[in-house]
């Protein structure tokens, strides 16, 4: 992965399209969405950006929306239809800087982006690429001339206010951050499998390291540090595991088991009376198994015995 990204950085935008195309057309599906994730990003600089907010010049615009066209494509090959849906949205923000995709002149490999923004946003449908529909009349049976509909020139809307060209990159940015998000969430997962998998091998340390990570990921969200404060509590590191049940902060309604599981690290670490206070607010909602019984029976032990001290 690093080495795609180091080798992405030294090759042009235009050649990281190209060879993103040339990818996809070959069935190297992943290869593609790395140059082509590359060829958006580099044609879409802070310095690009800030040149289409002072002159509302963006030159590169239509090579932007063909690296959306082919990454959206790419994603839906994968099955991946969050990212695919994402990438749409950028290209639907892109189109907003200047509408350029019914004029684009793409490959027959491209036809399908009309077809997967159709299915995936119904509700925001691409105007119809002109070359895409020469295409298409060629290929049928040709029609009388005088049952051709009229074509009537729509003006093109004016161009945007530099207040709305601030907005529509700050849009970009927001769909950006929308696709990185997911994409973390999809690697915190991966590594959360990949933690129960070794856990269940019996190779504690390594699902410890795997489970310590994903618990202290910057941005993680509460759902994937409750599982990896779970996964550290079932694999008897109770020390990692509180300090990951600390991080989630307060419990909701319906979190009792994870307060169950806190109140057994915390004993298990020495936290007798935190201990006692997460059990007794757990009891009333979880099934009082034997295994719960018995460390109610603990941790109600062990505070007596600390009291007559």
């Amino acid at each position: 992965m690093l080495a795609s990204l180091a080798s992405a950085q030294s090759v042009s935008p235009d050649a990281l399209l190209q060879r993103g195309k040339e990818s996809l057309r070959a069935g190297r599906v992943p290869d593609a969405v790395t140059d082509l994730k590359a060829a958006g990003d580099a044609y879409l600089t802070p310095a690009v950006k800030q040149q289409y907010i002072a002159t509302s010049q963006f030159a590169s615009l239509a090579k932007l929306e063909e690296s959306f066209i082919y990454l959206t494509i790419a994603y839906h090959r994968l099955g991946d239809e969050d990212d695919a849906r994402v990438t749409i949205g950028r290209l639907w923000m892109a189109e907003r800087i200047e509408p350029t995709y019914a004029k684009l002149m793409l490959d027959a490999d491209a036809a399908d982006i009309e077809r997967i923004a159709a299915e995936l946003t119904p509700h925001a449908m691409l105007p119809p690429n002109e070359q895409f529909a020469r295409d298409a009349a060629q290929a049928e049976v040709p029609v009388q001339a005088a049952l051709a509909p009229v074509a009537v020139a729509v003006p093109p809307p004016p161009a945007p206010t530099r207040t709305e060209r601030v907005e529509i990159m700050r849009a970009i940015d927001a769909r950006v951050a929308e696709a990185n998000d997911a994409q973390d969430r999809r690697d915190l997962i991966a590594s959360l499998r990949e933690a129960e998998s070794y856990a269940a091998s019996e190779q504690t340390q390594r699902a410890n390291e795997i489970y310590n990570r994903v618990a202290n990921a910057a941005g993680a969200p509460r759902e994937a540090i409750a599982a990896a404060a779970t996964g550290l509590y079932r694999t008897s590191d109770f020390r990692s595991a509180a300090r990951a049940f600390q991080r989630l902060g307060s419990f909701a309604k319906g979190e009792e088991d994870l307060r169950y599981y806190n109140a057994v690290s915390l004993w298990e670490i020495g936290a007798y009376d935190d201990a006692k206070r997460e059990l007794a607010c757990a009891l009333p909602f979880i099934e009082v198994t034997d295994d719960v019984s018995r460390y109610r029976a603990k941790i109600e032990r062990t505070v007596s015995q600390q009291a007559l001290r």
